[in-house]
């Protein structure tokens, strides 16, 4: 699998359109939903890590959304990364690309220097785990001036707070 980072702005039509058709294996909203999607909630400043095979197809086969955000964590302002978008080809799960995927987005953050942060359910909380996040204990999360009293999972930090407040969707 080859990685590589690319820029939202920098984003081709053609990799919007692939990115859009394997999101849309785990998120059946469309392809044209999917774009919608990307258009209205990840910034110019926001990242693509895609995975690709190491062949002349360029077909990509894992995708990650690296999201600059702004989250208040007990009060104190954090710039910190959001993962967003996470999905392997259906045909490669289990087979340690999601991984692979991961280990990429944490090579990311850590050459940022800054703290990572995702949403999930609660059948994923294993797999991020075994990614090196942690699960962070909360009484108050908001995300997008909403409650969220689902689970949150951070990278380099620290894995308690008593209020966490992300500034938008990723």
């Amino acid at each position: 699998m080859i990685w590589k980072t690319v820029k939202n702005t920098d984003l081709s039509v053609v990799e919007k359109l692939q990115i859009a058709e394997l999101k849309n294996q785990y998120w059946p909203y469309g392809i044209a939903s999917q774009i919608r999607w990307m258009k209205d909630n990840i910034q110019k400043n926001d990242v693509h890590l895609m995975g690709e095979e190491i062949d002349s197809s360029a077909i990509l086969k894992a995708y990650i959304t690296l999201s600059d955000l702004n989250i208040v964590v007990d009060g104190k302002s954090n710039s910190s990364i959001g993962i967003g978008g996470v999905c392997v080809d259906a045909a490669l799960q289990h087979s340690g690309v999601g991984k692979q995927l991961m280990e990429a987005a944490n090579r990311y953050i850590e050459t940022q220097r800054k703290m990572g942060v995702l949403l999930c359910k609660n059948n994923l909380i294993g797999f991020y785990k075994k990614c090196g996040w942690k699960q962070l204990s909360f009484q108050t999360a908001v995300v997008a001036g909403f409650k969220y009293k689902y689970n949150i999972m951070s990278f380099n930090s620290d894995c308690s707070c008593s209020e966490i407040t992300i500034d938008r969707n990723f």
